[in-house]
């Protein structure tokens, strides 16, 4: 009896350790991220996503600077259209993509979205990410709840 307890506790052990943590980046998006840079794709968006003096502004700018600072990284911004942005996105070229995206965008089978952080104007608003990059949709959308929290 005593055999099959160490058995199973040296098992449990082992398959604990084998999980490793989770949830995980297929990519390490977040890894790579973390204390370095945050590559940011801008889609030009009125109101959400605009550039001005040759600099990204708008509230999806405001959300993702203050989600870098978060993440102590710095931003480095790609502006394009999105058409340009979403291959980068699948590759895991860039973190993320930002652009007044909606829930119901076309390119949601291409990309990971986050949970709607916004509703306006009955359109729930999401940010894109690469698919499969679970840590990092982790992070980012603890970010924007508690960034909502704070707003409300």
């Amino acid at each position: 009896m005593r055999f099959f307890i160490q058995l199973s506790l040296i098992l449990s052990i082992a398959f604990l350790t084998a999980c490793g943590r989770y949830p995980q980046d297929a990519r390490g998006t977040l890894e790579e991220a973390l204390n370095d840079t945050l590559k940011v794709g801008v889609a030009i968006h009125e109101g959400w996503v605009m550039i001005q003096n040759d600099e990204p502004k708008g509230r999806e700018v405001l959300l993702t600077k203050a989600f870098a600072k978060e993440l102590n990284a710095t931003i480095e911004w790609f502006v394009a259209d999105e058409s340009e942005l979403v291959p980068l996105l699948e590759k895991g070229e860039i973190h993320m993509l930002i652009g007044g995206f909606t829930k119901n965008s076309p390119w949601k089978k291409h990309v990971g979205f986050t949970n709607p952080y916004i509703k306006v104007d009955n359109k729930q608003h999401v940010i894109a990410i690469p698919p499969g990059e679970n840590a990092f949709l982790m992070r980012l959308e603890q970010f924007l709840n508690e960034y909502q929290n704070i707003k409300e």
